[in-house]
């Protein structure tokens, strides 16, 4: 087990498993309205959250959670109880924002 996982208390675990089951279902329910509805902006968006947070959770089940995709720091608490699926670490997500909207290359 690693420090990021350790570092997480079960009740921590729990509540974000919690969290991110309900807003997986939201977003199913969600996807099939927007779907019924024919808007497909909305629901390009909610299926990629659903899968964001799908992912998340898998990580959750194996102890690979909470570890920041681009510098590899523990994502800390206060970041993962606001947005459970988050990959990356404040700092981090703060520079990709800063770059702004990615371009499509040739």
């Amino acid at each position: 087990m690693d420090e990021t996982t350790t570092r997480l208390t079960d009740a921590q675990r729990n509540l974000l498993r919690d969290v991110m089951t309900k807003r997986a279902g939201v977003l199913r329910r969600e996807i099939g309205g927007a779907l019924r509805r024919a808007n497909g902006a909305g629901v390009e968006r909610d299926e990629r959250e659903l899968a964001e947070v799908e992912r998340a959770l898998a990580q959750l089940a194996v102890d690979d959670y909470g570890r920041c995709i681009e510098c590899g720091a523990p994502i800390g608490w206060e970041r993962l109880a606001v947005q459970p699926q988050a990959r990356r670490c404040i700092p981090c997500e703060a520079v990709r924002e800063a770059r702004g909207p990615r371009r499509p290359t040739l």
